[in-house]
């Protein structure tokens, strides 16, 4: 069995369709409803990157908001929104609401994790998962762009985890783990001084090919261009475009299908496996999504990785999915050995990061 490597999905945080629920279905959030009250008295829709921007002034530590303008109540279109969304989902939602003069505005995210700080100690995180969710890991970047992560004990989801010291701040911290869907990334901090209002951003200019962004990333952390793959491509290409289909940024359209058992599908197999995937307004700000997310970056940079194959494609909103499938040293195998011929059964396997060694399983949530 060969090892894995995936990361989880980022979301750029978008305006939703009018196509959400009761407070029951939909519990309330303090920064959603914060960035709701922003959101409602400004003067135009704010565009995904502002949003992301008002998310982290709110102290909110969701990597995606999904927003509703509505003229009243509308309750039948709220609903209808939210059990929407929530069909999309591998977790329950929560949501924050602000009414003013002439609109109501609804912010809605999903919650299959999240980072708190711990009130007495500024440099401790506490992590909760939701059930459903399991091989929990942290993944840090600090201000010095410097990548590392570590797997998470039971008591670190009581007692807390205690920063690096060595970890230049501020830093971002990001929760990974893997749920139904495969593994992303559930909830995210910035730890230490830095403006409430800005997020880090990559920059990726319009027009910037995504091979030629991976490999630039590639470059600035002193790792070795990928080599273009065919094959890979392929499988990328018709990732994505199942992406844009589905609505649904994952790595598991269906159960069991990760990454790994794409390509077998394909006739391929390789040493270590990876992929990230992205949606968001345009192809650039799916590279910056990948690129500012701890966990995208630290796989597109990940030395180990030989070849990569990538897809890009549009769902009829005109919202790009991208998706950039990584491999090491790939081969192709005979169709016996990758299943051809012997029916769909597939033993599932996690298509995540394997919990490093001394990392115990992930808690009962709480």
């Amino acid at each position: 069995m060969h090892p894995k490597l995936a990361i989880g999905l980022l979301l750029a945080a978008s305006w939703a369709s009018a196509s959400g629920a009761s407070a029951q279905e939909c519990p309330h959030d303090d920064a959603l409803a914060r960035v709701a009250a922003d959101l409602c008295f400004a003067s135009a829709r704010p565009e995904p990157e502002e949003i992301l921007n008002t998310l982290r002034a709110a102290d909110s530590d969701r990597l995606a908001a999904h927003v509703l303008w509505l003229d009243g109540d509308e309750p039948a279109r709220r609903a209808a929104w939210l059990r929407e969304l929530a069909s999309r989902s591998d977790a329950g939602l929560v949501c924050g609401e602000a009414r003013g003069p002439d609109r109501v505005v609804l912010v809605a995210a999903v919650r299959a994790g999240a980072l708190s700080v711990d009130e007495e100690h500024a440099d401790r995180v506490v992590p909760w998962l939701a059930p459903g969710f399991r091989e929990p890991y942290l993944v840090f970047r600090g201000a010095d762009g410097a990548l590392s992560r570590r797997g998470l004990e039971a008591s670190d989801f009581t007692r807390g985890f205690e920063l690096p010291a060595d970890l230049a701040r501020p830093a971002t911290v990001q929760l990974v783990a893997t749920g139904p869907s495969g593994p992303q990334p559930v909830a995210e901090r910035r730890v230490g001084h830095a403006p409430a209002h800005a997020v880090a951003t990559t920059g990726v200019h319009a027009g910037t090919s995504v091979p030629r962004a991976v490999a630039a990333l590639r470059q600035m952390q002193g790792v070795s261009p990928l080599r273009p793959n065919r094959l890979l491509g392929r499988v990328a290409q018709a990732h994505a475009e199942g992406v844009c289909r589905a609505g649904r940024v994952v790595h598991e359209l269906s159960v069991g299908e990760d990454p790994s058992e794409r390509l077998a599908r394909a006739g391929i197999e390789a040493r270590v496996v990876g992929e990230a995937v992205a949606r968001a307004e345009s192809i650039p700000e799916a590279l910056s999504a990948m690129a500012d997310s701890p966990s995208h970056l630290m796989a597109l940079v990940d030395r180990r990785f030989t070849d990569g194959g990538f897809g890009v494609a549009h769902d009829a909103q005109g919202r790009s999915c991208v998706v950039v499938l990584l491999a090491a040293w790939p081969r192709a195998v005979p169709a016996m050995r990758h299943g051809k011929g012997r029916g769909v059964s597939v033993l599932r396997e996690s298509a995540g990061p394997q919990t490093p060694p001394g990392a115990a399983p992930a808690p009962p949530s709480r």
